[in-house]
């Protein structure tokens, strides 16, 4: 797999929350963006794209859904953890998108609105669902997508990894085939760039490395109001080598 990423202060934002993980040996990508100030999202980001590579490293064969699960409730169980022992880090907590891809699986793990985007024979699509209030209300038909843009809660989160002692975490399995494109992302990219832009950037064909330079460099041309990750991966032909499709 070829694997790219980059993580971005933005033009506001004095300190960046945001972390990511690349670990194309192991299979796995993670974009985490860290809530409830700036020292402790900091701290919890980064706390959970460590323990998520310390899982990769130490099980054979890669994180399976329930190996996924697993790291994911424990390290939101110590973020919670030390936020309550730690009156500058209370109330800290991160976001997750995390994708372990071992062809012709990938299993993707969501906690938050950092989302996932997959461009999959010849269509460009969205995987995940902000786990946001004025999306919960898009749900109920309460609000329109517009109104949703533009509520004075847009930006209230539903769920976040250590916010709680345990939170409730998506898992989603696909099926991947060469050729396919998969992006992470943090808010600050699917906040400043639109639906519409991102997924042409999934489908472009482009180098990686270009694409995540470019929507980053976007998201800073409309304001940059966020910190901005992306992170992406292309599953290539001798992914799926020894697989028999019978």
């Amino acid at each position: 797999m070829i694997f790219a990423g980059a993580t971005d202060v933005g033009q506001v934002r004095r300190i960046n929350e945001d972390s990511i993980l690349l670990l194309p040996l192991h299979g796995l990508l993670a974009v985490a963006d860290g809530v409830g100030g700036a020292k402790g999202g900091r701290v919890a980001s980064q706390m959970l794209t460590g323990e998520l590579a310390r899982a990769a490293l130490s099980v054979p064969g890669g994180l399976d859904r329930t190996t996924l699960r697993e790291t994911i409730d424990q390290v939101n169980r110590r973020i919670w953890e030390l936020g309550q022992r730690t009156p500058s880090l209370e109330g800290m907590g991160t976001t997750c998108i995390a994708a372990s891809i071992h062809p012709p699986r990938m299993v993707l793990a969501q906690v938050g609105d950092s989302r996932a985007y997959l461009h999959q024979r010849g269509v460009a699509r969205q995987l995940t669902s902000d786990h946001r209030l004025v999306q919960e209300m898009v749900d109920r038909g309460e609000l329109t997508l517009h109104e949703a843009n533009h509520h004075p809660m847009r930006n209230v989160l539903t769920r976040c990894v250590g916010g709680v002692p345990e939170t409730e975490i998506d898992i989603l399995e696909f099926e991947v085939h060469p050729g396919d494109t998969l992006l992470l992302c943090s808010d600050g990219l699917s906040d400043m760039v639109s639906h519409d832009s991102i997924l042409a950037a999934v489908a472009s064909g482009d180098r990686l490395d270009r694409v995540v330079n470019d929507l980053i460099q976007l998201a800073n041309d409309f304001g940059g109001k966020d910190n901005v990750s992306v992170a992406m991966a292309r599953m290539e032909e001798s992914d799926f080598e020894g697989f028999d499709p019978a």
